[in-house]
């Protein structure tokens, strides 16, 4: 296998290995009941910092609508 293929096929793994980190993390977090203001802290930090994600806004529709988390980098926001 030439490194191109090889480099492509460990990032595609290093991807999928933080995905399915942050998901066992809220996991954890979610089974000791942590605070809703830490998951969303938690949340917000994994989908910045962790999988670079630059554009989401969350919203909960329960007895109105409130908007939790705003990633900054949303310019129309």
């Amino acid at each position: 296998m030439s490194d191109k293929k090889l480099d492509i096929k460990n990032s595609s793994k290093t991807v999928k290995d933080l995905k399915l980190n942050a998901l066992l993390e809220i996991t954890k977090a979610i089974n000791n009941n942590v605070s809703t203001a830490q998951l969303l802290d938690l949340y917000q930090d994994i989908l910045e910092n962790r999988l670079k994600v630059g554009k989401l806004v969350l919203f909960s529709f329960d007895k109105g609508v409130d908007m939790y988390i705003k990633v900054r980098n949303w310019s129309g926001f």
